[in-house]
């Protein structure tokens, strides 16, 4: 079995961007490119214990692509958004069936 840490006691903390020029083969092989260097972008971030006042001790730091860091943003906060629509909905559904039961003299 493989082992998955519990990280449902922590939050994602965004620390920076960070911007590192690398060999490219596409580039080297580019003879019009003035340079064999591409820039790849990287982000930074912290997992931190929920609820701390700050992420100085207990805590994991990650690196991963901007592109994957900026999709599984975008994918939490659509699930954030479409959560809170249902909730929303859920309680305009309640509040019209409680009125409708004071309607109903119930």
């Amino acid at each position: 079995d493989e082992y998955i840490p519990d990280i449902s006691t922590y939050s994602v903390k965004f620390e920076q961007c960070q911007l590192v020029k690398a060999y490219d083969d596409d580039m080297a092989d580019d003879e019009e490119s003035g340079t064999v260097l591409a820039t790849k972008r990287f982000v930074i971030f912290r997992l931190c214990p929920t609820g701390s006042d700050s992420c100085d001790y207990d805590y994991g730091e990650y690196l991963i692509s901007m592109e994957e860091y900026l999709e599984a943003y975008v994918d939490y906060a659509q699930d954030q958004q479409d959560e809170w629509c249902n909730t929303c909905n859920e309680m305009c559904e309640n509040g019209n069936n409680n009125n409708q039961n004071q309607d109903n003299g119930d």
